[in-house]
């Protein structure tokens, strides 16, 4: 009886072997396609049991279930600021918007099939962010050697698109496996 596999691993072979026989630079929008399909892929695959990432981890009940996607070259997501995330009064911790910047910077390489951990971050906060506030989350590379990634990510409040808090990033990509080789791995 041969392997069985399941659906999402079916769409990763699928696409991987789509891309291959592809030319990027001639058809992006089909390889963006494929790529967020891949990326979901991934994502179906995870164990919830296992994947317990404060940030956006599926399977942590308390944890803030942000949905990464690429755009592009940008990482996205979306979020909004409750009491329950609160530091001073009226005002969202500064710890949570920094949780949301790692995983904003991290999931730029993740959702490309490749685990990576935080080597160093700097964050600079500018604004205050009000609970009930929304924040837009974004993130580009910087520069890249080797195993070596520089990310840069954004929050930017969604009323006023002001930039509330910004971070540099140095992350090492974890070398002899991606995302696609380990069930349940995230940044």
């Amino acid at each position: 009886m041969g392997k069985s596999v399941s659906i999402s691993e079916a769409i990763c072979s699928v696409v991987e072997t789509a891309k291959q026989y592809l030319v990027c630079e001639y058809s992006p929008r089909i390889c963006n396609n494929l790529t967020f399909l891949a990326s979901l892929a991934r994502f179906m695959r995870l164990d919830v049991q296992a994947n317990k990432c404060f940030v956006c981890g599926p399977g942590n009940v308390s944890g803030l279930n942000i949905r990464f996607r690429l755009d592009g070259d940008t990482c996205r997501a979306e979020w909004k600021s409750s009491a329950a995330y609160m530091g001073y009064d009226g005002v969202t911790h500064g710890g949570i918007l920094f949780c949301l910047l790692d995983d904003v910077m991290a999931n730029l390489l993740f959702l490309k099939g490749e685990v990576c951990v935080t080597a160093k971050a700097d964050v600079r906060f500018r604004e205050p962010l009000g609970i009930g506030e929304a924040v837009r989350l974004e993130s580009q590379l910087q520069r890249r050697r080797g195993a070596l990634a520089v990310i840069q990510g954004l929050l930017i409040r969604d009323s006023d698109d002001v930039v509330v808090a910004e971070a540099t990033g140095h992350f090492m990509i974890r070398q002899g496996f991606s995302a696609r080789d380990e069930e349940g791995e995230n940044s």
